[in-house]
């Protein structure tokens, strides 16, 4: 604080008499004295009305109380006192905020006439109010207020804080809550005060200055936040009050202003003279309010600007920024913005979106352009990391903030050119927010084009080709990173663009600009071909969000009906789609048909079209001329995106289409079915004919023989024909013997032959099974016979199965893999324990004994394949986030997920307990997603099957230590035996509740069974006791006892030496496990059994940071190592180290005999400790990272918000005179600091990418 404001703020006690203050002037001493002339009189009226509005914006836009808008009738208002009165205790203005907000007003009202009778016993109403919100149970009198200083108040609410009943007022949420109702109700109480002529009492100020400020300043939390919030709020309203005063000023200076070009006379001077008064009574006033204005603001919002608490930092942050908006001549400057600006820069997300959020709502309004001219040019750096925040909701705020300073011509366009590429970001409101600024930076290029070519282009066909532009450089951007395969977005990224933009740019509803576009004779802009691909998938967006189609996959498109159909065109904007899309379809999938992704698009349009429109034109030959060109495209291309688009527009016209349709599409369809049969018949003809040493010559590692080449295509359409049928009602039959024959002359074949498996085994299998599903789907409705083609085909399905995965021939792991996932499929739909007493019981499927040692190793070779199509992606892109590769990622995911939906629905025979052990020993060393699924199974076989869980552990703890010892092994072996250890240590993690009754019994299983094993031929077992040593601590004491006595009985069975180093796992696994059998509940120690004099030596000055003996450095210690667990107001050292919670009543003292902090059991009536504070606030600083463990508060954080000294031997506070002097000496610093005019600008924080989000 300056000198200059500090001498204001106490020179509040010489200020005037409330009476003589009165901002309406209606007092003798500033109106002059009473005269019965008719000039006076009119010259009082005058002075009345120039007053008169810093009544109404103090009182709220000049309703006076009682007149509020609910004042009438009922009186069911907000405020008006005329309404009837709550029923409820006035005196407890806790209790109103948190019940009641429509008894505001009368609290409010009988507070200040309370005050004016008897101040004590009103401010005596507001600490206890201050009280109970922090969280205390107080009980002050007026007579303690007048006997009792501030700080002895204070220090009776630190004794009794965390004895009050229920939960922290502030954490609930709702209108209706303390963070919403604790401010209104002081707002009101100012402004009554101002109406009652309080604004400023000495009396009223000076309370509040020693109540609050300190409070603000203190280390509990709870006192800090209340506090803080109070003063912003009080602060809000004083400004009010300003507003209005200077409003006043401004109003009586224009009239006097006024009356000095008037002619000099009698009447003149003496309204000069009463103007002259009142211009002088409200700058008095306006700089008095100032100063109080400043003393809080000094003493609490520049300490708690830095709060270790992010709530606080927040509300003092957004309170800032109503300030700035509500009185900018004041506040819009350097000494308040640079709070703004640093704390952008905030570690906590919720603090800087406060910051953003406020400084938005400064740039909303256009007159506060030229005073922020000097913030902007300095922050436009920050403001423009803004957007790569990894919080959303900041982001989001900064790209307004962008939007507005394009907007202002603030910032020029050049600086914000990249913020296109974040149309591909994740989140929607951020998609949407950048797309505001992108269509400014697409005006700017239409008015571009319009300067540099000298004539008027349209408007649309500008859009359109920046819109291209900016996918082509999306496309360059992402095809640089591993996202994207090629140059052209994938159809998930147009999605995104179109969301972003369609509401915004009409060209995305100019169906004939589009179109226009795709004609080959449009020479007004180059069109290059990546971006004729990007305008067809473009179109197909559009089409797609204006019907109302859901863009998700082709399986997934359904058109939204009711209440849930998008925003989109009605029939009339259907009609009008199809009319302009029927007269260019044809063509341009003739143009397009030779590249698929094209061809793909433009097919898909045809399902989105109002296909009676072709009906009522008399176009049903066009309409079957389109069909058979969709046909022909099927028949040509080999993607499969194309074949499942063609060949769904034909199955949907076939069975959804028009009734007059529906007769032509069947036609085509038929004949897409004959002519598909016949191609797979006829390559099975060919590739038969040949020999094997003719099929060996010609296919090597890059070629494949043509016979082999069109079997494989005629084998994927059929596959992508089969998906179609059965993820959609069809009305075609198919005859599926002959499909039957065809699929097994074709797996015989690969049966027999690596080779043709290798190239079509992988798409016949899922023929055969997709051909396996339909049938199934039949005989729920019809009695055809279905269910014995089920049985006897499924059996020839297995046993082709069983003769590929168990021949001698080398088959590809691709092939074995995709075996095994079918063997999967067929055990999850029909095995024996699901189906039994169903008409599925004779598909009863199970997997033989024999095979599961075979299946595993496909599991495994497959497994080694994707680590190393890891390390090959590893070597050519480099490694994602987390030293992955994703598409090795992606391959161990997938294998993982297939063996995960097996041992979930297998019901865990003894045979796939090795799939289970193998299975978790990918906790270790793997990705996160791939750790996910793992825990999420590894719950799902706890819940059904808890008796085998031991099992499933110590085998895989068993397999890892196995290979840890093998001397096979490539890799080092200090990096097999950590993993050993991980794996133990991530196994034992999985049980939390170990005192339920099947967590219990399997970990005694885990480290019973487990120090069997470990003792099987001592000691060359006995390093596998190290990997038990993590299931110690989980293990029940007695259970500990009895291992204990059984691990003797077998050592001394077994020639135990303790002597010999080969022994020294055997010791140290018994000493942990005595150590557990040993320990016992703790208890707490009473104060009354310590001897006297036990704790006098014991200090610990938190404000030095230091402790003077071990039990402050065990405290620092248990912080750094998360062994003192926060529960609520009290923070408590859990046995063992681990974390317990316990009641608000809870303390902390000295065990005796020792010197370490123990906690007692919570007992009636006692008081909680004071040290409990300090640990409270030093948990909170070293939790949230403001402060390390074992080090003293950082130099920036100012003293008063430090720790006090303590006395924990005596239990009373030591004098602060010396902490005090530091404190005022520091502040002084601080403030001298904070009133240079020049901003200094935080370091940047790390720019966070859209691939870190």
């Amino acid at each position: 604080m300056s000198q200059s404001a500090t001498r204001r703020s106490t020179r509040l006690a010489a200020v005037e008499s409330p009476k003589s203050m009165r901002v309406d002037g209606d007092s003798e001493s500033d109106s002059g004295p009473a005269s019965s002339s008719s000039g006076d009189d009119e010259m009082q009226v005058d002075a009345r009305k120039l007053v008169t509005p810093v009544r109404q914006v103090a009182s709220r836009g000049g309703k006076s109380p009682g007149r509020g808008r609910g004042s009438r009738g009922r009186g069911r208002g907000r405020g008006g006192s005329a309404g009837r009165r709550p029923n409820i205790d006035l005196t407890d203005l806790f209790e109103v905020a948190k019940n009641s907000v429509r008894a505001f007003s009368f609290a409010s009202e009988a507070w200040v006439k309370l005050f004016k009778e008897d101040s004590n016993t009103a401010i005596a109403q507001i600490i206890n109010f201050m009280g109970k919100a922090s969280g205390c149970t107080p009980d002050f009198k007026g007579s303690d207020v007048e006997a009792l200083s501030m700080e002895e108040v204070l220090n009776t609410l630190r004794d009794t804080v965390g004895m009050a009943e229920g939960p922290d007022p502030f954490k609930a949420k709702g209108p209706k809550s303390m963070r919403v109702s604790f401010p209104k109700l002081w707002d009101r109480l100012i402004m009554e005060c101002n109406s009652g002529g309080l604004t400023f009492d000495e009396n009223l100020i000076r309370h509040l200055c020693d109540l609050l400020i300190p409070m603000a300043c203190d280390p509990i939390r709870r006192f800090r936040f209340s506090a803080t919030l109070a003063v912003c709020q009080l602060l809000t309203s004083w400004i009010t009050v300003m507003g209005g005063l200077m409003e006043a000023r401004e109003t009586a200076q224009r009239h006097l202003a006024a009356e000095e070009r008037k002619k000099e006379t009698e009447a003149v001077k003496e309204k000069k003279s009463v103007l002259k008064r009142t211009v002088d009574r409200s700058h008095r006033q306006v700089s008095d309010v100032k100063d109080v204005i400043n003393t809080f603001f000094n003493g609490v919002f520049s300490h708690r600007f830095r709060d270790v608490d992010p709530e606080i930092r927040t509300v003092v942050i957004s309170a800032l920024g109503k300030w700035c908006a509500a009185l900018p001549s004041e506040f819009l400057s350097d000494n308040y913005l640079k709070y703004v600006a640093w704390a952008m820069s905030d570690r906590a997300p919720v603090v800087r979106l406060a910051a953003v959020k406020a400084l938005l709502n400064l740039y909303e309004d256009d007159d506060n352009a030229l005073p922020l001219h000097e913030f902007t040019v300095r922050f436009n750096t920050r403001m423009c990391e803004l957007v790569d925040d990894i919080d959303d909701d900041v982001a989001v705020q900064g790209v307004k903030i962008l939007t507005k300073l394009v907007r202002a011509e603030e910032l020029p366009f050049e600086a914000v050119r990249d913020i296109y590429k974040l149309l591909l970001d994740e989140s929607p409101s951020l998609r949407h927010a950048a797309a505001e600024l992108v269509c400014e930076l697409l005006d700017e290029e239409v008015h571009k084009a319009s300067v540099q070519s000298g004539e008027s282009k349209s408007e649309e066909d500008v859009h359109l080709h920046g819109v291209l532009k900016l996918m082509d450089m999306l496309a360059s951007s992402e095809g640089e990173s591993e996202n994207s395969s090629g140059d052209v977005l994938e159809r998930h990224m147009v999605v995104d663009i179109v969301d972003a933009l369609y509401e915004r740019l009409d060209v995305f509803r100019d169906w004939a600009t589009i179109l226009r576009w795709l004609n080959d004779d449009f020479d007004e802009f180059e069109r290059t071909p990546t971006m004729l691909t990007h305008l067809v998938i473009l179109l197909d967006c559009c089409v797609g969000r204006a019907v109302g189609v859901e863009q998700g996959g082709v399986h997934e498109e359904r058109r939204t009906r009711g209440k849930v159909k998008r925003r989109g065109a009605g029939e009339r904007d259907l009609q009008d789609i199809t009319l302009s899309i029927m007269k260019e379809i044809g063509n341009l999938i003739a143009t397009f048909l030779a590249d698929g992704d094209k061809t793909a698009s433009l097919v898909k349009l045809v399902r989105y079209m109002k296909l009676e429109l072709y009906v009522l034109k008399r176009e049903e030959d066009a309409f079957e001329a389109l069909l058979r060109k969709i046909s022909s495209g099927f028949f040509r291309h080999h993607k499969e995106a194309v074949l499942e688009q063609c060949i769904l527009t034909i199955v949907f016209a076939a069975s959804h289409g028009p009734q007059e349709l529906r007769e032509r599409s069947r036609v085509v369809l038929s004949e897409c079915i004959k002519e598909l049969l016949t191609n797979l018949e006829s390559a099975c003809e060919d590739l038969r004919c040949l020999s094997e040493i003719e099929l060996a010559s010609s296919s090597g590692a890059e070629t494949t023989h043509p016979c082999l080449v069109r079997l494989n295509l005629a084998t994927r359409r059929t596959l992508a024909f089969l998906s179609v049928l059965q993820s959609i009602d069809h009305p075609c039959t198919l005859d599926r013997d002959r499909v039957y024959r065809l699929l097994n002359d074709v797996l015989g074949m690969a049966a027999g032959n690596p080779i043709i498996a290798t190239s079509v085994a992988s798409p016949a299998l899922m023929c055969f099974e997709l051909m396996l599903l339909l049938v199934s789907a039949r005989s729920e409705t019809e009695q055809d016979g279905s269910m014995e083609e089920l049985v006897k085909e499924s059996g020839r399905l297995v046993d082709c199965l069983t003769q590929i995965l168990a021949g001698d021939l080398p088959h590809d792991v691709e092939v074995c893999w995709k075996v095994v996932e079918i063997m999967f499929d067929l055990h999850a739909m029909w095995s024996i324990d699901k189906v039994r007493g169903t008409k599925y019981e004779s598909l009863g499927f199970r997997l033989r004994a024999a095979s599961f040692s075979r299946l595993w190793e496909v599991v495994e070779e497959r497994l080694e394949w994707s680590q190393r199509m890891a390390e090959t992606d590893e070597a050519g892109s480099g490694e994602n986030e987390g030293g992955h590769s994703k598409a090795g990622a992606n391959a161990v995911i997938d294998t993982l997920s297939q063996l995960r939906r097996f041992l979930v629905t297998s019901g865990l025979p003894d045979e796939c307990l090795k799939f289970a052990a193998h299975f978790v020993q990918f906790l270790v060393g793997q990705p996160e997603e791939v750790t996910d699924i793992i825990r999420h199974t590894l719950k799902l076989i706890r819940k059904e099957h808890p008796t085998k869980t031991a099992t499933i552990y110590l085998q895989a703890m068993r397999l890892s230590y196995e290979t840890a010892c093998s001397e096979e092994e490539e890799r080092d072996p200090a990096t097999r035996w950590q993993h050993f250890m991980d794996l133990s240590k991530k196994i034992a993690q999985t049980y939390v509740a170990v005192q339920a009754a099947p967590s219990r019994a399997s970990v005694v299983a885990v480290v019973s069974d487990g120090a069997e094993y470990g003792m099987q031929a001592p000691p060359s077992r006995l390093s596998f006791l190290e990997g038990l040593v993590p299931f110690v601590p989980k293990t029940n004491p007695r259970d500990a006892a009895d291992i204990v006595q059984k691990l003797e009985e077998i050592s001394q069975a077994s020639g135990r030496d303790d002597a010999d180093d080969s022994w020294a796992p055997f010791v140290s696994f018994l000493t942990a496990l005595k150590e557990r059998a040993v320990r016992q509940p703790l208890r707490g120690a009473l104060k009354k059994t310590e001897p006297p004099g036990e704790r006098a030596s014991l200090k610990i000055h938190f404000a030095g940071g230091s402790a003077q003996r071990s039990g402050g450095e065990r405290l620092q210690s248990n912080l750094s190592t998360g062994n003192i667990a926060d529960s609520g107001d009290t923070t408590q050292i859990s046995e063992g180290g681990s974390e317990r919670n316990t009641a608000n009543t809870g303390s902390m003292q000295l065990a005796e005999g020792s010197g370490d902090l123990q906690p007692v059991l919570p007992n009636s009536g006692s008081r909680r400790s004071k040290v409990t504070h300090e640990e409270e606030y030093l948990s909170e600083m070293v939790t949230s990272g403001r402060m390390s463990a074992g080090k003293e508060p950082p130099p920036s954080t100012p003293v008063s918000k430090r720790m006090p000294t303590f006395d924990i031997g005596s239990g009373t506070k030591r004098p602060r005179e010396e902490e005090r002097e530091a404190s005022e000496h520091q502040d002084e610093q601080e403030e001298d600091a904070m009133e240079e005019d020049e901003i200094e600008e935080p370091p940047p924080r790390p720019k966070r990418t859209r691939k870190n989000r």
